[in-house]
């Protein structure tokens, strides 16, 4: 960690709820050279550098839980709510509907988020997969 600035550089992956830390450099020079390394390494992997400063939060990146129920049949949500920190379950299927929770920052990512598993699930509905 930098002591002038108090900075740290995560690495990170991934975007909505494949998003994740891979790594933690205390200086810039050393993320560019891992990130450099790890996608040598990997097929296609993409990976990124936030820079943070110590014991502060972005808001705008603060992950929140979504609980969701959506009507398949109707196409649209029934219930669409930020939740507390905790997840009642993963997800719920029926034959017409679909819930959960998601974690995501805003109700827009959470969103994409679910008409991505909506897509899904129809297609499995209709024998697509």
């Amino acid at each position: 960690m930098s002591e002038e600035t108090k900075k740290v550089y995560l690495i990170t992956s991934g975007e909505y709820s494949d998003y994740g830390i891979d790594m933690i450099c205390d200086t810039k020079e050393t993320a560019e050279k891992e990130v450099e390394l790890a996608e040598k390494g990997h097929n296609g992997s993409r990976y990124n550098i936030e820079e943070w400063e110590i014991n502060t939060r972005k808001a705008k990146d603060v992950v929140i839980n979504w609980i969701f129920w959506y009507d398949l049949d109707k196409n649209e949500f029934i219930r669409l709510e930020r939740t507390g920190l905790h997840e009642f379950s993963n997800y719920l299927k029926t034959s017409n509907r679909l819930g959960g929770t998601v974690r995501a920052a805003d109700e827009e990512k959470a969103k994409k988020i679910i008409y991505d598993m909506v897509a899904k699930k129809k297609a499995e509905l209709a024998e697509i997969t």
